[in-house]
């Protein structure tokens, strides 16, 4: 009974959210299958960032599945109770919490659907085996020795949770909004930097977004869009520039300078130089003597960052041999000279009654600048999963082989039949056994990209019931070919001599000639759920040639059975008929030597020993032979 309630109880994992809301869940019927199981499954999250999820499971009180009813020989399976014992391979920093304090599920009294709310925040990417510990108790009613109650069914569960590493990225000198940094398709981010330089100083920005456009602004305008799949390195380079005094330009000196030592610019003109005091710089030892047009160059001092004024002061020099009759330096003006903010090589004036001109003032870059860079990573996604099948429709017990190809790697398989998602298929293959409307979603387990196969998706068809013999009978009387048996559901595809009979499917075929008669016998609605019957030659009325040593008429009871049965042939030829039963993979399980026989066999067989499952049996000898299926529960 595994089987089924591992189906109901399959407890999927976690999904990333906004926030941590734990300890509680409230169970949700949406999703759930009628038939009972889980709303929900597995999905990755990343390291260091909180998430949750809420899975509820949807356990029905009586199940009539043929499948499962299968398993145990019985009319209806009732399920008592569930009580999940445990939960293990967690990552750190995750718990699973459920809505029941003691996680025991009495179905019985109506209590069929629950929940558990797995939370917190993973501090450790990998892979991680989860298991679920369950404890079931079922009735099976009516097997052959009445209403059973096996008592506690220990199961397990196993899942897989992927943790990524956490890519949200750290940067320092700039924001960006929304602050994610990694994408399957594209992303629309817009930036803002953080740094500047102290008033009144300079910054530059000079921003390289890593998809062909720039900006110099410090919150460029706009946002800017990635969409094609690869690393967008977007940098940002922050300058900041200190202030600088290059040159001073007096126009003129026209007072406040005259002594007895200076008596006038024709005559005896001043010996100008200047001091910045702030900045400890003075031109005493190189003055200029004239009145006008006076230039100091390249005096190149810097202004300490976050200053907006400095004084310059205008002097005449009374040094030398007569600085005992001239008597000290004349102070001709102090002058305050303000900075403008934030801009690049300016150039302040000054003037009163005694002097003016101006001052240069340019900027020089601070070393080294501040440079961060953004990797924007858009992802991609896999490539849509292309699906191929074996075949498209099968016999009941018989599965239809579909694969993914290529197969990827590095991806988490999810297959989907019709809206069951199948936990036991965790890889690029997967046979199907029952019919269903197939997809599959592949999750890159490095990236966390997904893709889903496009629509329409593959149906496959299993048959419910399954031909056992294809074995054609003359009537000489009524001038027919029958099967013998055709069973409910079966119906048969006619062939005279290599080719089709038009119109006809039924178990009996009027006589159209001499020649050769075959037909195939296959599931109404499933064509590859067949058999083909050995060759019947009719050569005239009334005259049935068959193939020397042909085996026929083969039967097989009871059928379905305990593994316990009988077997009857048609043997035309004297010899050794050997008997050789195969599983549904093809591979020989049992085998049989009769010997000599001519004229019928009769052979009772026991493979009890063996699974519970559908079997092919073949009778043949040297040059002919006959096969049928059975199914053993």
């Amino acid at each position: 009974m595994k089987k089924f309630l591992l189906s109901w109880l399959a407890m999927a994992t976690l999904c990333v959210a906004a926030s941590a809301q734990c300890l509680t869940c409230t169970p949700s019927m949406n999703g759930c299958a009628p038939a009972g199981g889980i709303c929900g499954h597995s999905a990755v999250g990343m390291v260091n960032h909180p998430y949750t999820t809420n899975i509820s499971f949807y356990m029905p009180r009586t199940i009539n599945d043929p499948a499962f009813l299968s398993q145990c020989s019985c009319s209806q399976i009732n399920l008592n109770e569930i009580k999940v014992t445990g939960v293990g391979g967690l990552p750190t920093g995750i718990a699973a919490y459920f809505n029941h304090a003691n996680q025991d599920y009495n179905v019985s009294a109506g209590d069929s659907l629950g929940c558990v709310n797995f939370c917190g925040t993973p501090l450790a990417a990998g892979t991680y085996p989860v298991t679920v510990y369950i404890e079931a108790h079922v009735l099976a009613i009516g097997t052959p020795i009445g209403n059973v109650d096996p008592g506690p069914q220990n199961q397990t569960y196993k899942d897989t949770m992927v943790i990524l590493p956490d890519t949200s990225g750290a940067i320092s000198s700039f924001n960006y909004t929304p602050h994610v940094n990694s994408d399957c398709d594209s992303l629309t981010l817009g930036f803002n930097a953080t740094l500047s330089a102290p008033y009144p100083n300079p910054t530059s920005y000079a921003w390289d977004f890593g998809n062909g456009q720039t900006s110099t602004s410090q919150a460029p305008s706009g946002t800017y869009t990635f969409n094609t799949p690869g690393i967008h390195p977007v940098s940002l380079k922050t300058t900041y520039y200190q202030y600088r005094v290059k040159d001073v330009y007096i126009y003129n000196v026209p007072s406040g300078w005259q002594d007895v030592c200076d008596i006038s610019c024709t005559g005896t003109p001043p010996d100008i130089y200047i001091k910045l005091p702030l900045l400890g710089y003075n031109t005493s030892s190189n003055t200029i003597s004239q009145c006008s047009n006076i230039s100091i160059n390249n005096i190149n001092q810097l202004i300490p960052m976050g200053t907006d004024s400095l004084s310059l002061e205008v002097w005449d020099s009374d040094a030398g041999s007569l600085a005992n009759i001239c008597g000290a330096d004349d102070l001709i003006g102090v002058y305050m000279m303000h900075v403008t903010p934030n801009l690049f090589p300016q150039r302040v004036s000054f003037a009163n009654s005694n002097a003016s001109g101006y001052m240069d003032i340019d900027t020089v870059a601070l070393s080294p600048s501040f440079v961060d860079t953004l990797k924007v990573n858009i992802q991609g996604r896999p490539a849509v999963p292309m699906l191929w099948a074996s075949a498209d429709s099968a016999c009941f017990g018989d599965s239809i082989r579909l694969a993914i190809t290529p197969a990827y790697s590095n991806v988490k398989y999810e297959w989907w039949s019709d809206s069951t998602y199948l936990l036991d298929v965790t890889d690029s293959v997967y046979y199907a056994k029952q019919s269903g409307l197939i997809r599959v979603k592949i999750t890159n387990l490095t990236t966390g990209c997904s893709v889903d196969m496009d629509t329409p998706y593959y149906r496959v068809s299993v048959s419910a019931t399954m031909p056992n013999s294809a074995n054609l009978v003359y009537s000489a009387n009524n001038a027919q070919i029958f099967i013998n048996p055709l069973l409910p559901g079966n119906v048969a595809d006619w062939y005279y001599n290599g080719t089709l009979i038009t119109g006809q499917h039924g178990q009996v075929l009027p006589i159209v000639g001499n020649g050769v008669y075959t037909a195939t016998v296959y599931a109404d609605g499933f064509p590859q759920c067949k058999f083909e019957s050995q060759p019947l030659t009719v050569t005239g009325v009334g005259i049935i040639e068959q193939t020397p040593s042909e085996v026929s008429a083969l039967t097989v009871y009871p059928n379905p059975n305990n593994g316990n049965f009988a077997i009857r042939a048609n043997v035309l030829q004297t010899g050794d008929v050997t008997i050789s039963i195969a599983d549904v993979l093809g591979r020989e399980v049992y085998r049989q030597t009769v010997v000599n026989q001519n004229g019928e066999i009769a052979e009772n067989v026991d493979i009890s020993a063996l699974a519970k499952d559908v079997y092919t049996v073949t009778v043949s000898n040297v040059s002919g032979k006959a096969t049928t299926r059975i199914v053993v529960k």
